[in-house]
């Protein structure tokens, strides 16, 4: 039921055990961070500061970004998935997802995020000036997100808490691989935080064996319950 006890069991190298909820065995991603130390991982992760001022922490399970951004020090094509838990503040210029350049400066970029202009949604954005509204009420509160880049045709699509939003698919050309930003532009602004942040593409299958079990006497042991979820 937790992490700690996942970890006794043994896993090929096609599994990982992630500290979704209170721990998850998962067909291990192509990338992946929970942020469970206390420093950002340079292997995988590089930091900026937009504004003076601005920090980025890692604590409590989670990478907060405020008037800074992180981005992934290697880049992911047509096909990829974004899958993330994040809690968006009503503030301009927050954003996560892909970009085509490291500093976050040129187009193309896909994200969910904000704006120039907060005003309390949470929008699908690409760098053609197309923005679609996710919804009113997920600023403040945590939620699972996600963007898939869509073969062979170049669009997007996005998801929330796993429901696919069917009027926010955006098309956009793109020709060159791309980077993960979480980005949070204004110092004085709120704060962008993410919990963990996952991207395709997965293994097909992985063997996960648990520890052994033992009651201690003779005992007929009942149905063994799971939950478990496929990925695309």
């Amino acid at each position: 039921q937790s992490a700690a006890h996942f970890n006794l069991g043994t896993k090929d190298a096609n599994l990982i055990v992630a500290l979704e909820g209170s721990g998850t065995v998962i067909l291990n991603p192509a990338f992946i961070d929970e942020f469970s130390g206390s420093t950002l991982a340079t292997t995988k992760w590089t930091s900026a500061i937009f504004n003076t001022g601005g920090t980025t922490t890692v604590s409590g399970g989670q990478v907060r970004v405020n008037g800074t951004h992180i981005y992934s020090n290697s880049s992911f094509g047509p096909g990829t998935s974004i899958e993330f838990v994040a809690t968006f503040t009503v503030a301009p210029f927050q954003n996560s997802g892909f970009s085509s350049d490291q500093p976050f400066n040129n187009s193309p970029w896909v994200v969910i995020g904000q704006g120039d202009v907060s005003d309390g949604n949470l929008y699908a954005r690409s760098s053609d000036n197309s923005s679609v509204n996710l919804g009113s009420n997920l600023l403040g509160t945590s939620h699972r997100y996600r963007i898939s880049w869509n073969t062979p045709a170049n669009t997007f699509s996005f998801y929330v808490d796993g429901n696919l939003i069917t009027t926010t698919a955006i098309s956009i050309a793109v020709s060159t691989p791309m980077f993960i930003q979480v980005s949070d532009v204004i110092a004085t602004g709120g704060t962008l935080s993410v919990d963990w942040l996952r991207a395709s593409p997965y293994p097909a299958s992985g063997i996960f064996t648990s520890r052994v079990f033992n009651h201690g006497i003779s005992a007929n042991w009942g149905i063994v319950n799971w939950i478990a979820s496929t990925p695309t």
